[in-house]
């Protein structure tokens, strides 16, 4: 197993040489494909192919989220890549071979079983995706609403010291307008 998981790093290093994505970020490539095949041979041994498929490219998409996040590059660079290994190539030749050779029977079997597995791993990379962007939606809103206290005390000790120095009546219901205003503009920029 040790062996595979080298050998996947290796083809997903090269593959990702070929694809010119940039040097800083081959190693990267590596390892996500790589991580991604342990999962699978993993995962395999248990719950079949499917599950493991599944398992393997929600790994690849994950980690792929993680490298994208901490070398601040498009997850594409890193997704791509990593999914080299999940891919059912033998799968599709081995369905046009049977078909070739005029075994329909078993052409149609292997074509259906890529068919599935090419889902799965579409359905591994959407749930990972969507999950990230759930999570991302709801950083984004707490970031927001998340107004630093400090900027709230000294707003409102602000209006509560301007309203105390004012004593003429007039004067003070424009003023009191005024300091809300400044409030709210305080409120809004930080």
């Amino acid at each position: 197993m040790i062996i595979q998981v080298i050998a996947a790093f290796a083809a997903i290093f090269t593959f990702a040489m070929a694809l010119e994505i940039p040097k800083k970020y081959l190693i990267n490539c590596g390892f996500i494909g790589a991580a991604g095949w342990f999962v699978y041979l993993v995962v395999l041994q248990r719950f079949g192919m499917m599950t493991a498929n599944l398992l393997g490219a929600a790994a690849i998409t994950l980690l792929a989220h993680f490298f994208a996040r901490i070398k601040k590059a498009p997850v594409t660079i890193f997704l791509i890549p990593g999914f080299l290994t999940l891919v059912p190539g033998a799968g599709l030749y081995r369905s046009v071979h049977y078909f070739f050779i005029g075994n329909r029977s078993m052409g149609a079997a292997y074509l259906v079983q890529t068919l599935q597995i090419a889902g799965v791993i579409a359905l591994g990379i959407f749930m990972v995706d969507s999950l990230v962007e759930i999570i991302g939606k709801r950083k984004q809103k707490e970031e927001k609403n998340n107004t630093p206290m400090l900027t709230i005390f000294f707003s409102f000790s602000l209006r509560i010291i301007l309203e105390k120095s004012i004593h003429n009546s007039r004067i003070r219901l424009i003023s009191i307008k005024t300091i809300n205003v400044l409030c709210s503009f305080t409120l809004s920029v930080t």
